[in-house]
């Protein structure tokens, strides 16, 4: 279950209705309890800007869970891409790539002044933490009214993942 907010609230449920159960059919409906399973955060704070288009992806943070972890971000763009969309492609230390199954979530999405304000999240359906060393991310981003085929490339980043909280 995607959530985009950082923590679940107390009593959180998932509402489940059941139709049909084998050949019977009626009705049953369920508030299942949702509890967040713990995880390890590492704030980053790094950057990559392109000057040229004036658009910058920053690093704040990588989530580690028992199952996935997540890449969060914010980027920034001129408000005439205000629907500009930010990709990433990972690879480990040993330079094989790693999964993104989930590629930007928007979060929260605002204007400032001549700016558009993305924090966004990617997701990787598998733990990293303890099974490399860093990771290396190529930020790409989709512009608006541009072949998606061709994204813009900012410069990667290596990000050291030893030292989570």
């Amino acid at each position: 279950m995607h959530y985009p907010d950082k923590q679940l609230s107390g009593g959180t449920t998932f509402p489940l209705k059941v139709l049909r159960i084998g050949e019977d059919e009626g009705v049953w409906k369920f508030n299942v309890p949702v509890r967040q399973l713990p995880h390890d955060v590492l704030h980053v704070d790094k950057e990559s800007v392109d000057q040229e288009s004036n658009i910058s992806v920053h690093f704040d943070s990588i989530i580690a869970g028992k199952a996935s972890t997540a890449i969060n971000y914010t980027a920034s763009f001129p408000v005439k891409g205000e629907n500009n969309q930010v990709r990433l492609e990972a690879y480990d230390d040993q330079g094989n790539k790693i999964n993104i199954s989930i590629d930007g979530i928007d979060l929260e999405k605002r204007k400032e002044n001549d700016r558009v304000i993305v924090k966004g999240r990617s997701i990787i359906p598998q733990e990293l933490k303890g099974n490399t060393n860093y990771i290396e991310i190529y930020p790409k981003i989709a512009l608006t009214r541009k072949d998606t085929n061709k994204p813009l490339e900012l410069q990667p980043l290596k990000i050291s993942i030893n030292s989570w909280q």
